[in-house]
């Protein structure tokens, strides 16, 4: 049957499990949840 995955959350660690998934297997139905229109982050600001 047909793999499908459903991410829970577009933060950082969200969007890319989505993103990685879908390039480790293109046949991998992914959807991602998330109710904000629009996402930005400096992923490594916490790391001065």
């Amino acid at each position: 049957g047909t793999k499908r995955v459903v991410v829970v959350g577009g933060g950082f660690g969200g969007a890319s499990t989505a993103k990685y998934l879908r390039k480790l297997d293109p046949s991998i139905s992914v959807t991602l949840v998330e109710p904000k229109t629009a996402f930005v982050t400096c992923p490594f600001s916490n790391a001065v």
